[in-house]
């Protein structure tokens, strides 16, 4: 696995009253993926980029904000989220254990034979 990705976009959308109209308000979304390859939306749209498996900023419009805040928003407003994807990293990373460790013993047997 190369690296995971998560995408912060926002958008302003005007607020409407009770009766259709628009008022002076306007409402702040945020779309959030976690996505393992970026595309040119992402990088071009995305409010904020960050590589979480290497712990690193790839983008961010706000310059003031730094990983370790993305990821503390992140952990606050979609804890759901965050532990799937930890327990989704964790568990390739012990697949990848096991796929190491069967392939020592190969390799120590022909040393021996050698």
């Amino acid at each position: 696995m190369k690296s995971i990705y998560i995408v912060f976009t926002h958008s302003l959308k005007p607020n409407f009253d009770r009766m259709g109209k628009k008022t002076t308000d306007w409402e702040s979304y945020e779309n959030v993926e976690f996505v393992d390859r970026l595309k040119d939306d992402h990088l071009t749209g995305a409010t904020a980029i960050v590589d979480y498996l290497h712990e690193k900023m790839v983008k961010c419009r706000d310059n003031d904000i730094t990983y370790e805040a993305i990821i503390e928003h992140a952990n606050k407003t979609y804890p759901d989220h965050m532990a799937q994807l930890d327990q989704m990293i964790l568990s390739l990373s012990e697949q990848l254990v096991d796929t190491t460790e069967e392939a020592a013993p190969q390799d120590e047997e022909e040393e021996g034979s050698a």
